[in-house]
């Protein structure tokens, strides 16, 4: 079915926006062992070693929105998030948040920062999509589940981008400039496939917050 326009849910779930600028989309020359598909913005592991992608925009400050699917699988080792553009894509634990240069979002419906687990209670349904809204300036940001449940957010506790209420702290980073990100085990090959604005989004960004790309 269609949701919006030019955005599809195929398959599994992942979508697919029929028109994406070439800087709304990960960035291939930014990338190991990983498989770009649909445009760029769809991800998995070549199987043959740990993959991470970075997006083609960067940004250092401002309100950003963003959002995401998976068409399988259910564990830490596929996450999105954001990553310091300077940082290493060889990620210890292979999953973003596992020190203070990049904060993900786990398809465990986990947040992680600094390797430190919190369960959201956002859940991880194939078929939905999930919303991320960061505030780079604050250094927090927010998660949802887009599809079921757009005006529940989870940073630290439930919260309110709008209103900078809970966000996860990431402020003990020393990144200053920001990728949107994904990652992905070697043996964890499901599709992770992002929408930094290139098409209409599922739910809208938060007040104050634009699309990533």
């Amino acid at each position: 079915m269609t949701l919006g326009i030019g955005l599809d849910f195929i398959g599994m779930g992942a979508f697919t926006p029929v028109v994406a600028a070439s800087s709304n989309t990960f960035n291939p020359s930014d990338a190991q062992n990983a498989v770009l598909s649909n445009g760029n913005l769809s991800f998995t592991t070549n199987t043959v070693g740990n993959a991470t992608v970075r997006s083609i925009t960067k940004r250092t400050s401002g309100k950003w929105y963003w959002e995401f699917s998976w068409n399988g699988g259910a564990d830490v080792f596929l996450s999105c998030g954001i990553l310091t553009s300077a940082s290493s894509l060889t990620l210890p634990g292979s999953y973003l948040g596992g020190t203070t240069n990049s904060v993900g979002f786990g398809k465990n419906a986990q947040t992680i920062f600094n390797d430190v687990f919190t369960n959201s209670g956002l859940g991880t349904t194939v078929g939905h999509v999930y919303g991320a809204a960061v505030d780079l300036t604050a250094e927090r940001i927010w998660f949802r589940n887009a599809t079921s449940a757009p005006s529940t957010w989870w940073g630290s506790a439930s919260g309110d981008p709008a209103a900078g209420t809970n966000g996860l702290d990431y402020s003990a980073s020393t990144g200053t400039e920001w990728c949107v990100a994904a990652a992905a085990r070697s043996d964890r090959p499901a599709v992770l496939t992002v929408n930094l604005g290139g098409s209409a989004f599922v739910a809208s960004a938060p007040s104050g917050f634009s699309a990533w790309g």
